[in-house]
C-alpha cells in the first residue's frame, strides 16, 4: 500500500499535532480511523464481489463442461445400444452369405457315384489275378 517508514510517520504526527492541536487530536484520530475502517469495509466488499464473479464464471464453465459431458454420455449410450444391434445384424448377414455358396454347391458336389472301372478298361499291361479260393503260388 503506502510505503511509509518511521521517519515519515513521525513527521506526519508532528504536523497533525501542530495543525489540529493537542486538545482535538484524539477526536481527529477517531474520525480518521473510522474513515479507514469504512474504506477497508468497502475494499473487502469489493473483493468479495469480485471473488463471487470469478467463482460464478468458473461455475458457469464447469456447468458447460458438465452439460457437454452429459451430452457425450448420452451419445455414447445411444451408440452403445445401436451398435450391438447393427453388429448382430451384420453377423447374421455374413453367416447367411457364407452358407449360401455351400447350399448352392451342395447338390453339385454330390453327384451319383461313378461305376468302378472294369479290369479290362484299365490301360496298361495285363496282370493275372489269382482266382478266389486258389492257392497263392499256382497260376
Amino acid at each position: 500500500m503506502l510505503d511509509l517508514g518511521w521517519q515519515e510517520l513521525f513527521v506526519i504526527a508532528a504536523v497533525a499535532l501542530v495543525v489540529v492541536g493537542p486538545k482535538d487530536l484524539p477526536r481527529a484520530l477517531k474520525a480518521i480511523m473510522a474513515g479507514v475502517r469504512k474504506v477497508r469495509g468497502y475494499a473487502s466488499e469489493f473483493q468479495t464481489g469480485v471473488n463471487d464473479l470469478v467463482r460464478q464464471a468458473e461455475l458457469d464453465d464447469i456447468r458447460r463442461e458438465l452439460e457437454q459431458s452429459r451430452a457425450a454420455q448420452e451419445v455414447r449410450a445411444v451408440l452403445a445400444d445401436a451398435v450391438p444391434a447393427e453388429v448382430s445384424e451384420l453377423e447374421r448377414e455374413m453367416r447367411a452369405m457364407s452358407e449360401e455358396p455351400q447350399r448352392i454347391a451342395a447338390p453339385a458336389a454330390a453327384p451319383a457315384p461313378a461305376p468302378a472301372p472294369s479290369p479290362a478298361a484299365v490301360d496298361g499291361p495285363s496282370v493275372a489275378l489269382p482266382k478266389p479260393g486258389a492257392p497263392a503260388g499256382s497260376a
